[in-house]
């Protein structure tokens, strides 16, 4: 599958941000981040939160606090290439953690008086200008499926929005479609799912026995022992093709991956790196 990025403005950044609440075993949610210019996601990413919360409220705030970063970062980094930014919308389908981000401790009762202050650093951008919190309903939250499984036409309406293809995308028309020359031969294909089983295979041993491979110290392996093989192809797949359309933007933003650690390339349509950046310039 191809991720394929249309530009519509370069002055308005829009950010879906999505948490899921207690997902994983030890009761952690998870944040699920996107950004789009116009149709597929730019930048994107899934990941674990490191602190547990008592309710979605919270889980919401803690998803825009662990964003924020790369929300402020974009935003100055397009400012740097001679763009105005007009908006840094941030969408927000839960009511209570608008109002949190937008008026802070006003909007604090009994309930969230526990959150720290430093989730509420969010408040203070809103202030100055640099984003905004927009409402967003929850059909139209496109990073939902960065948070959790999701299954049938929701999974691939939301695929839809992230990859940019069609709802109804169909691996062997896209085959049909693509010169062979950008695709991956059968022999590369069973070499890489090979390597990739090893590394799932080893870190599913020192899980086991209490200890922390390597790759799961990546942004993009926590979902190696969080999510069903399918999420973990689709997500780790979408930050491949960033990093070759965005090259260093891609590598500063997702960190360096453990050496021996390789997307898990799914049948059919997975260009070769090389290629896609060539053809992504």
């Amino acid at each position: 599958m191809k991720l394929t990025i249309s530009v519509e403005n370069l002055n308005i950044l829009r950010w879906w941000i999505d948490a899921s609440y207690n997902i994983h075993d030890d009761c952690r949610g998870h944040t699920g981040c996107m950004l789009s210019l116009g149709k597929g996601a730019v930048i994107s990413f899934s990941r674990k939160q490191k602190l547990n919360v008592r309710s979605s409220t919270e889980g919401e705030l803690v998803g825009i606090d662990d964003a924020i970063g790369v929300i402020l970062w974009s935003k100055y980094f397009v400012e740097a290439q001679g763009y105005e930014i007009e908006h840094n919308i941030i969408f927000q389908d839960n009511d209570s953690t608008a109002l949190l981000a937008k008026n802070g401790r006003a909007s604090s009762g009994k309930r969230t008086k526990h959150i720290k202050s430093r989730y509420f650093f969010i408040k203070d951008k809103v202030d100055s200008g640099e984003a905004e919190i927009k409402r967003c309903p929850t059909d139209l939250m496109w990073s939902d499926v960065l948070t959790k499984p999701k299954q049938g036409r929701p999974f691939r309406v939301l695929r839809s929005e992230l990859q940019n293809v069609p709802i109804d995308y169909d691996d062997d028309e896209e085959r049909l479609k693509t010169d062979p020359q950008l695709m991956y031969t059968k022999d590369e294909l069973a070499e890489m799912a090979e390597k990739d089983a090893a590394i799932v295979n080893k870190t599913s041993q020192d899980i086991m026995r209490g200890r922390q491979h390597p790759s799961i110290k990546a942004t993009h392996a926590n979902t190696a022992k969080i999510f069903p093989s399918g999420c973990r192809v689709i997500n780790s797949n979408v930050n491949a093709r960033q990093r070759s359309v965005l090259g260093e933007i891609g590598n500063s933003l997702n960190g360096a991956r453990p050496k021996n650690a390789r997307n898990k390339v799914p049948h059919g349509t997975a260009l070769k790196p090389q290629i896609r950046s060539a053809r992504a310039g």
